[in-house]
């Protein structure tokens, strides 16, 4: 029996629902910041993990770092605020206000 109470299914794909690359962005930057890194350029690492981000700027700029440090690092990058409005886009957020899902 299909339930008749479910209104919609989202599925969130970073660049179609939420334009999440600036916050990324500023999130790297902030943990890079802390090595001295400011030259960090995103683009090329979108859909990369956290983790292979970290470990692969650190190392072209001559770092290493130990996996305990690498664990350490991620937090920070996730705990970064999104911009102010969101990263969701205008129309999206027009559809799930019509849905009586957003504010």
């Amino acid at each position: 029996m299909i339930d008749t109470a479910i209104r919609g299914i989202v599925f969130d794909l970073d660049g179609v629902l939420i334009q999440s690359a600036p916050s990324h962005a500023a999130a790297f930057e902030q943990v890079f910041a802390q090595y001295g890194i400011h030259d960090f350029e995103y683009a090329p690492y979108a859909g990369w993990r956290t983790s292979e981000v970290i470990a692969d700027v650190l190392a072209r700029h001559g770092y290493s770092v130990s996996a305990e440090a690498m664990a350490e690092m991620a937090p920070t990058h996730d705990a970064v605020e999104p911009s102010p409005g969101g990263p969701v886009d205008d129309t999206t957020r027009e559809r799930l206000r019509a849905l009586g899902y957003a504010d």
